[in-house]
């Protein structure tokens, strides 16, 4: 018995289907002004800057305490002229922000044309020419803090800190203490003293002999672990 042949395969069947791709306009990818600072956020270096003088104003009348709170403000403020210096810096960067959440035109000038064109100037530059840039202002920076730390703590200006500061900071270390010895062999020999303890007391409470297991311990087989093939793999 012989069936019958198949039938002539037909003419291709054309299936056409129609795909939609959503294209992003690129004015959506960025928001065209800057997203809204919560409150907090934009009052926040103020309030430490503020703190901060409340603190130092409280410490000079504690020592003078004839003087009133008033004429200790007004000494304070030409004293640390420079944190009113930075409370007017955050001021203006606030205001640059302000205007900024609220005008297109002044946000996309700052983010493409300064910001964006100090960022593709600063590609160009050499990867390790860059990244030493970036660590000398970031020591700048530093520097300059706690310059200024040290001045208001020593009373003297922020070049003369600077200048005494490797000075001052080698006799703090170097220079016997009271009990005789220097700050720096007091820090080494405590560092040695508490390492020495730590080993000691890890030694009697978590470093044991060999762990050993009876066969009637080992409740485990190899058939609760089949078909887990990393678990067979370490075993």
């Amino acid at each position: 018995m012989s069936l019958p042949p198949p039938p002539p395969p037909g003419p291709p069947m054309s299936v056409s289907v129609s795909t939609q791709v959503h294209e992003p306009d690129k004015d959506d990818r960025e928001p065209r002004t800057r997203p809204k600072m919560m409150f907090f956020d934009r009052a926040k270096v103020t309030i430490v800057l503020a703190l901060f003088l409340l603190l130092m104003v409280m410490y000079k009348q504690s020592q003078v305490p004839i003087y009133s709170y008033g004429r200790v403000v007004r000494d304070q403020l030409r004293a640390k002229w420079w944190i009113v210096g930075l409370v007017v810096i955050e001021w203006i960067r606030q205001a640059h922000y302000l205007i900024s959440e609220r005008n297109e035109g002044w946000h996309k000038f700052w983010q493409h044309k300064v910001f964006g064109g100090w960022d593709r100037r600063m590609i160009k530059l050499n990867p390790w020419l860059r990244f030493r840039l970036s660590r000398v202002f970031r020591w700048s920076i530093w520097l300059t803090i706690f310059g200024f730390i040290f001045a208001w703590k020593w009373g003297l200006s922020w070049v003369q800190a600077i200048a005494q500061a490797p000075g001052r900071f080698f006799d703090i270390l170097f220079k016997p203490m009271t009990g005789g010895m220097p700050l720096a062999l007091f820090f080494v020999t405590s560092a040695i003293s508490i390492v020495f303890y730590m080993l000691i007391f890890f030694g009697m409470f978590f470093i044991g002999g060999i762990d050993t297991y009876k066969p009637g311990e080992i409740k485990t087989r190899f058939r609760d672990v089949w078909g887990q093939d990393p678990v067979l793999t370490r075993v």
